[in-house]
């Protein structure tokens, strides 16, 4: 229980270190040491009957991590009333729910209907936050019920990046701070995000594993093919490159002007690779976002398939072109 002592105690070390010094960031590792009765840079404790564990690292780009688990904090409710009387929900765990700030891009991407966003139906949650999952709709209505949805807001207006329900790999609630600030109408931020993550640990529902998976993305086959596919033409590239294409060039001591005169070739080829490879991408790019979205996993696969297109088109034209200048 956090007495009187307790109070003035985190005051007064955020007075000391925080107004003085003017490093909030120390401050609010400070306050949360004070509350966990821990030192170092990972230490946990119980706030509000939550479990929470508290990690901090780097000093240059500072991130300060707040986890507990999602199937602790549920079962810990278990015998509530309300909707947590409800049967269980099934759904593929895990569930991998991020909420973030709804940008502009967002809401643009909305409108041209490249994305299509899970709407709760509260319109000033909706307005305010943007939501990416695999998981179904049906599910995210019951799991987004208005305590989460109102804990959500409450974390996001901290200035924290974003908050993930239910992530792999351990199935945990998480949210990190990014950006240390000083608020005078806010002199305990250990406290206030201790406790919005608490309530948000407190007002997730029980989720059974259905033991299914998360569909692949369409284009991860594709994009590990090309993978493949490049590893395999640059092993038998380098060999026809130096045994065929340039083997008139690569004769001798290989050092200065011999060097250039073996390479030149494949260097020039190289380059027009790049320029055929940047060509293409450029034009599937705007498509391949129309068609896939704009959520988190959509973009990353769209930068990795284009990435691997890359590097598959300017070996292979690279190579082709080579050939042309070598002879």
């Amino acid at each position: 229980m956090i007495t009187g002592l307790d109070r003035f105690l985190v005051s007064w070390v955020r007075t000391k270190i925080c107004f003085v010094n003017d490093d909030p960031k120390n401050a609010m590792i400070a306050e949360l040491r004070l509350l966990a009765g821990a030192q170092g840079d990972d230490f946990a404790l119980v706030w509000e009957g939550v479990h929470i564990a508290v990690s901090f690292e780097g000093e240059d780009n500072p991130k300060l991590t707040l986890t507990t688990a999602y199937d602790g904090a549920a079962r810990s409710s278990a015998s509530a009333q309300g909707y947590r009387a409800q049967p269980e929900i099934r759904a593929i765990r895990p569930m991998n729910i991020l909420a973030t700030v709804e940008r502009s891009a967002d809401r643009e991407a909305k409108r041209a209907g490249v994305n299509t966003e899970f709407q709760t139906g509260d319109e000033r949650f909706d307005a305010a936050v943007y939501i990416d999952s695999p998981t179904r709709n049906e599910v995210l209505a019951q799991v987004l019920n208005d305590e989460v949805r109102a804990a959500v807001l409450a974390l996001l207006s901290m200035d924290i990046p974003r908050v993930e329900i239910d992530v792999w790999p351990d199935y945990s609630l998480s949210v990190s701070v990014t950006r240390f600030v000083s608020s005078p109408t806010d002199p305990t931020p250990g406290r206030t995000v201790l406790s919005a993550l608490a309530a948000l640990a407190r007002g997730v529902p029980r989720v059974v594993a259905t033991g299914d998976k998360h569909r692949n993305h369409p284009l991860l086959g594709p994009m590990m093919g090309l993978f493949a596919a490049s590893l395999l033409v640059i092993m038998l590239g380098l060999g026809l490159y130096f045994s065929v294409l340039s083997g008139s060039r690569c004769q001798g001591d290989l050092d200065g002007p011999a060097l250039l005169r073996c390479v030149r070739p494949g260097l020039w080829g190289v380059l027009v690779g790049l320029a055929i490879a940047g060509t293409i991408t450029a034009m599937v790019r705007p498509w391949m976002r129309k068609r896939f979205g704009l959520t988190s996993d959509s973009s990353a696969m769209i930068t990795g398939f284009l990435v691997a297109l890359t590097i598959f088109v300017t070996l292979v034209t690279g190579l082709f072109a080579t050939y042309r200048l070598a002879h």
